[in-house]
């Protein structure tokens, strides 16, 4: 089996990455979004995540050649959240979320391709935590 080398190396293109990302493919594009360090100073050291700020850039597969790095701002300063990205009708997703006493949902947003930037999908509070009561006879 042989590999062929489709395209240069993200860090060999762009200054100053960070040294996590999520990713994703959508397209034709394999997009990536810096996740930095945000410290929980309340509850553990801290995580790497997307919303507090960071780039997204793509490469594209069908030119073979990455986009520029484009900078979108912090969707939240909450020092708890957990977030998960992921893919449903050739949409990018990224939810919100504390998990704290049972999960909550706190925000849905969907990645703007055009705009490259985090659209609020909705704002919401469910709480998950599900108790399971049998009564045994």
């Amino acid at each position: 089996m042989s590999f062929e080398k489709i395209g240069e190396p993200a860090k060999a293109i762009f200054d100053n990455m960070e040294t996590y990302h999520h990713s994703a493919l959508l397209n034709d594009h394999l997009w990536i979004f810096s996740r930095k360090y945000k410290e929980q100073p309340l509850h553990n050291w801290g995580h790497r995540v997307s919303f507090c700020g960071g780039y997204s850039a793509y490469f594209d597969i069908g030119s073979k050649s990455w986009s520029s790095k484009v900078e979108y701002p912090s969707l939240s300063v909450e020092e708890n959240l957990e977030e998960v990205l992921f893919m449903l009708n050739s949409n990018i997703f990224l939810l919100l979320y504390t998990q704290f006493g049972g999960i909550n949902f706190e925000r849905l947003l969907r990645w703007d391709i055009d705009e490259r930037n985090w659209t609020t999908v909705g704002d919401f509070k469910v709480l998950l935590s599900c108790f399971l009561f049998l009564h045994l006879k």
